[in-house]
């Protein structure tokens, strides 16, 4: 009679003891040393699930690019406003409006970062302008502010790179004033948003000579608020590169 011998481990038997120590958290990293945190573990996991795969990542980044140029190269002319469409909020009828100049269009946060969470994700894009003159008045600044929205929307309305029928206003949780929200063209906006934030240009805020009071203290509040909106911008993106909310958002 011969000596007999253990069955050789087949690869069903294999892959099932992989699983347990898997499940048990013995082999989460290479060579079954485990892993320190648990929690870290199951969120790089998750986080696997919801980036996007390379090609879509590639193709996003191209389409950001298109939009951003296309965004920059936006004409705010001076305007009646009571002749411009899409105003987000009624204007009076003896309101004027002396133009603005598009100086740059970014993306930030994770639309910066790579990092958007998937399925209904959320991208940022912040474009700075500066207006011909100075306004003088909260009254002024919302006339400025809505002919420059309406503007934007008007030249949205003509790009190819998203869809025309998802534009709309939006009160941004970190501004004072709408922002405009839509969706890429094609797939990219299935699941897709973009809000485009509207900031002012320091330089609108300077007022040759001596401000009043009240003009002073209207351009202290709004570049409160641009200062707020860029440094949480900032924040966001720079939260969004680190281990491993990097693919997180």
């Amino acid at each position: 009679m011969g000596i007999k011998r253990d069955a050789v481990p087949s690869t069903m038997s294999k892959s099932a003891d992989k699983r347990a120590r898997y499940e048990a958290g013995l082999d989460l990293l290479p060579g079954g040393t485990g892993h320190t945190d648990l929690d870290d573990t199951a969120v790089e996991h998750i986080v696997k699930e919801v980036r996007a795969p390379k090609l879509v990542q590639e193709q996003l980044d191209i389409w950001v690019q298109n939009m951003t140029k296309f965004i920059s190269n936006a004409s705010l002319p001076k305007a009646s406003p009571s002749s411009l469409s899409h105003l987000p909020s009624p204007l009076p009828p003896t309101a004027k409006y002396p133009g603005a100049t598009l100086l740059s269009c970014s993306p930030t946060g994770p639309l910066l970062t790579s990092s958007l969470v998937f399925p209904s994700a959320t991208g940022h894009l912040l474009a700075m302008v500066q207006f011909a003159k100075l306004p003088v008045s909260p009254d002024k600044l919302q006339t400025y502010l809505t002919s420059c929205l309406a503007q934007l929307v008007s030249h949205l309305t003509s790009c190819p790179l998203i869809t025309p029928d998802s534009l709309q206003y939006q009160l941004s949780l970190f501004s004072s004033w709408p922002s405009i929200t839509f969706r890429p063209a094609g797939k990219l906006g299935k699941h897709l948003t973009i809000q485009l934030d509207l900031t002012v240009s320091p330089l609108t805020l300077q007022s040759p000579g001596g401000d009043q009071a009240g003009d002073q203290l209207l351009c202290d509040s709004v570049a409160s608020t641009n200062l707020f909106s860029s440094e949480l911008h900032a924040e966001l993106a720079s939260l969004c590169g680190q281990s491993p909310y990097q693919t997180a958002g």
